[in-house]
Formats: C-alpha cells, structure tokens, sequence
C-alpha cells in the first residue's frame, strides 16, 4: 500500500492514503491527515500509518470515541494478553 504527500505551506504537509473500500456502498475510504514540520517528518509519518492501517490499529478520529477504542483494545483486538486485561479489570483502568 502506498501513500501520497503534498504541500500545503512552508511547513506543512498532507498524507493522504485509501484504508479500503466501504463494504455497503463500495466507495474508498481515504484517510487523511497533516503533518507540520520537514517533508522527512512527513514522511515518517506516512510509514506510521501506513503500518498501523496494516495492523488494523489505525483509528479514524471522527468514526469512535475513546471509550470504544479501549474497549476494543481490552477485548484484545490489539494483542493483549489475557492476564493483562485481567489486571486492568482489576485495578478498574476501564469505567463500564
């Protein structure tokens, strides 16, 4: 999967990228983001996101609130372990 850079001003940049395609409509879906800084921070940026979306960690700000992220991330969708979770559970890091 690869990713598009462009310009935006003297120091800032915009990533942009397809994270697939919506399974009811069809449509691509695009993630974008910017960056401010040098083009290499854009760049390494770029090689971040890219990385999470194929994980399946990459999160769109605008689609889930931080309460259901860490509920998925608890259900080990993210690659906890169990007694891990567990002790989350229990020190009561989650709020039902």
């Amino acid at each position: 999967m690869r990713g598009n850079i462009t310009r935006r001003g003297k120091s800032s940049w915009r990533i942009k990228f397809d994270t697939g395609r919506d399974p009811g409509t069809g449509k691509r879906k695009i993630h974008l983001a910017t960056v401010h800084g040098k083009r290499q921070d854009a760049e390494k940026e770029l090689s971040r996101l890219l990385n999470a979306s194929h994980e399946g960690t990459l999160v769109a700000a605008d689609k889930i609130s931080v309460a259901e992220y860490l509920k998925s991330w608890l259900s080990g969708a993210h690659g906890l372990a169990g007694k891990t979770v567990e002790r989350y559970l229990e020190l009561g890091c989650v709020v039902n």
